[in-house]
């Protein structure tokens, strides 16, 4: 054979391997097309896909105005997902959330949200409270947000509600949510309404609040199935009908100072009635008193009450609950704390006294109550309440601010903390020298004399700054706090957590990494997240 047929054989292989490489991309490219349509998640039955998209879902709401959140986003994946969520799987349609956030035809997406969602019960989010929630500034040009438009269309849907959790803000009128709706809620359990509107200074300036006479609302009045209520910021101008009866949670937080929606006397009338399933009720306030009146009559017992949240002095001087116990305090705002704990905390012992359930009382949260452990009269100081409280179990403490103007209201601050670890930490039977126990404590479990059954304390610290004066001996390494940690955890304490707020300097945060250190070794927690003074963000450290 010569040279050119040789050649000519070569050249014809190569070609005939160009094409069968050409071949075999082409069938590589198939394949990869194909490879998904026989991928097993395409045999999986409808029913299956939908009860995956049903936990995929979960229990947070998601934001009706997102395509790209909640599921819309399972719908954008492929066809087949597309038609299921959309005509079988109602129930991941029913937990809607839903803003003033611009999108194209905002009604139509809510619309459709509710008509995927077929009968099933809805829990339905609002949250449009900015100052001018009617209207949004795109450039030069005003887009209107059609709110009444949305909640017109929700008060169709209003048998379905399950849970109603509102917040709207100024020109907003509530009447088009509840036009329609009238006695037709038969499946609402949990009701959560804040009235942005209801500011003093506001109230004038708007039309539809300009009423010569008082609305009672009574949409809830027949509403069987409801069992908790929450309203805060309305005013005397609405009352709303509410099945006491029914209900085993009630929340009204007062934000006006001339028109509050319920009066002290109101409040102690829902005590005196004893609605047999009633037993967690709060009654708080935003906005200071000019003036704490006593009220003067005798106190109001009710058996059935076993929660409270107030921060209303009138109201703890006239109650007798023999049965409560969870406790919580709140100020008016963290500003007035410091006016506001010696007004409180004399009442709560003589209330507490007065009702004999200091043996009962679990729970006490302090929510930016001054830290007054020590005090000239001895009745108001918190270490006299904590004393006589020896079923306490849980135990939260929130101090917000830490503002103060001259170095002595902080050292004596800091004293009052000192003194309440020391406290923490005295026992009836002193650790046995002799023992061959490794951690120096006797073996058997040490009995405290200072609450004694607490098993959950928390501190949370806000407003902490760098100075080099605001350091804390028990933020410091003190090997006193570290003993009241390891004692405490060999006894019924499960759950101990500090948590500082506030900006550090680099050395009280080694100082804060040392602690630390000392408390997750002992079975404890402590956490702090540092606010940064150029760009006011938060750094969580953990």
């Amino acid at each position: 054979m010569g040279m050119l047929a040789v050649q000519a054989d070569i050249s014809a292989k190569q070609m005939s391997l160009l094409h069968m490489s050409v071949h075999k991309r082409i069938l590589e490219d198939i394949q990869r097309d194909h490879s998904g349509a026989m991928s097993p998640i395409r045999r999986l039955p409808i029913e299956l896909i939908g009860e995956i998209f049903r936990h995929c879902m979960g229990s947070v709401p998601y934001d009706v105005n997102s395509t790209f959140s909640g599921p819309r986003s399972l719908m954008r994946v492929c066809r087949r997902w597309y038609q299921v969520a959309d005509a079988f799987c109602p129930s991941i349609w029913t937990n809607m959330h839903i803003t003033n956030v611009f999108v194209k035809d905002p009604v139509s997406l809510v619309e459709t949200s509710l008509r995927r969602s077929r009968q099933h019960l809805l829990s339905i989010t609002i949250r449009v409270e900015v100052e001018d929630t009617s209207v949004f500034a795109l450039g030069t040009s005003f887009i209107y947000f059609p709110i009444h438009g949305i909640l017109r269309l929700l008060a169709r849907h209003s048998a379905r509600w399950e849970i109603l959790d509102a917040t709207l803000g100024p020109k907003i009128d509530w009447l088009t949510l509840w036009h329609g709706t009238w006695g037709n809620v038969p499946n609402l359990r949990k009701l959560v309404l804040h009235n942005a509107n209801s500011t003093d200074a506001e109230e004038s300036s708007i039309p539809w609040l300009q009423r010569d006479h008082r609305e009672e609302i009574d949409t809830f009045a027949g509403a069987t199935s409801l069992c908790g209520v929450s309203l805060s910021g309305w005013t005397r101008e609405y009352m709303f009908m509410l099945p006491f009866h029914h209900l085993s949670s009630f929340s009204c937080i007062n934000t006006s100072i001339n028109d509050p929606y319920l009066t002290d006397e109101e409040c102690l009338e829902i005590f005196r009635t004893e609605h047999p399933l009633l037993r967690q009720l709060e009654f708080t306030e935003t906005v200071p008193r000019t003036s704490e009146q006593s009220v003067n009559i005798a106190r109001v017992t009710n058996r059935i009450v076993t929660h409270l949240v107030t921060n209303r002095k009138p109201l703890i001087e006239g109650l007798c609950l023999p049965f409560l116990l969870h406790l919580a305090l709140r100020t008016v705002s963290p500003e007035n704390s410091f006016n506001q704990s010696d007004l409180l905390l004399g009442p709560v012992h003589s209330m507490l006294e007065a009702s004999r359930c200091f043996s009962t009382l679990t729970t006490l949260e302090l929510h930016n109550i001054e830290f007054a452990y020590l005090n000239e009269h001895v009745e108001s100081s918190l270490r006299t309440l904590l004393q006589a409280s020896h079923s306490l179990r849980k135990l939260a403490i929130h101090v917000d601010p830490w503002d103060f103007e001259d170095e002595s209201d902080y050292i004596s601050y800091d004293a009052d903390f000192v003194l309440f670890f020391r406290d923490l930490n005295e026992i009836s039977n002193e650790p046995d020298s002799d023992s061959d126990s490794d951690s120096g404590y006797d073996t058997l479990d040490p009995q405290f004399t200072f609450l004694p059954a607490l098993e959950d304390f928390s501190l949370v610290i806000k407003g902490f700054r760098e100075e080099s004066e605001m350091t804390f001996a028990f933020l410091d390494g003190d090997p006193e706090f570290s003993d009241v940690v390891a004692l405490r955890l060999t006894g019924p304490l499960k759950s101990f957590s500090v948590q500082v707020f506030g900006i550090f300097d680099k050395e009280l945060l080694d100082e804060l990494k040392n602690t630390l250190a000392i408390i997750e070794k002992l079975g404890g927690c402590l956490c702090w997240k540092r606010w940064s003074k150029m760009m006011d963000m938060i750094e969580c450290r953990d």
